[in-house]
């Protein structure tokens, strides 16, 4: 394995990875492109509960998908379906805050293929700790969203406005608007004085993607269905 690193293939791997919109498709993201990347096209990555690996998903796809028991030499067997067995696996760790989980490469890296599939498992623990902090935020905003609904109903069996709240609509927008990151709450306001995503990439020098990515989850987090209802909802 002495052939070099495309810097080519790992930018594309970088873009992959931090393009990934779902664990799943981070994950076999991460299997494919570090596959590519070290030239030996063959990759697991596992979750280890209980003293089991449990494989999530591995690459080329069409190999065996069934749980891998604990142990060097069972991993290899998985990994290496189609290669003379060997116990050479390389390991690498996945940091995030929630289980074990690890990158398997059949055989020894040289320096170069380790560095850089070093620096594609940090870049993937960072987008796996930002999408579940995205699917936890999903979570309090649709929880939100029914406590701003609750407050609805409730204030129209009352002969007035709740105290605490003079506006339900406005304060629940308030709250959920609280959910946003700082980029996304600039967006929000550019967004409602009516821009259009290639007037807010101007103004934040961003590209179209990245607007609509934005706009996607600001609508998520916001409860709305697309940008005439979240205007609506602004007040």
């Amino acid at each position: 394995m002495s052939q070099r690193v495309s810097a080519a293939r790992v930018a594309a791997a970088i873009d992959a990875l931090t393009s990934s919109t779902t664990l799943g498709g981070l994950a076999q993201a991460l299997c494919e492109r570090a596959a590519e990347v070290t030239n030996i096209d063959e990759a697991v990555l596992v979750e280890r509960s209980g003293g089991v690996d449990r494989q999530i998903c591995r690459h080329p796809t069409n190999q065996s998908a069934s749980p891998m028991s604990t142990g060097v030499t069972t991993s290899a067997e998985a990994l290496l379906s189609s290669r003379q067995l060997t116990d050479l696996v390389t390991t690498v760790e996945i940091s995030t805050t929630g289980p074990d989980v690890r990158l398997l490469i059949p055989g020894s890296l040289d320096p170069e293929q380790h560095d850089v599939v070093l620096l594609l498992a940090d870049v993937a623990s960072i987008v796996i700790d930002r999408l579940r902090a995205e699917t936890d935020l999903a979570g309090q905003s649709a929880r939100m969203q029914s406590l701003t609904d609750r407050m609805h109903a409730l204030q129209q069996t009352l002969s007035g406005p709740l105290e605490s709240s003079p506006d339900s609509n406005t304060s629940g927008f308030a709250l959920a608007a609280g959910l946003l990151t700082d980029r996304e709450r600039d967006i929000l306001e550019t967004l409602l004085s009516g821009a259009s995503n290639a007037e807010i990439a101007v103004e934040y020098t961003l590209s179209i993607e990245t607007v609509k990515t934005h706009v996607k989850h600001i609508l998520r987090k916001m409860g709305a269905s697309n940008r005439a209802e979240l205007i609506a909802r602004s007040g």
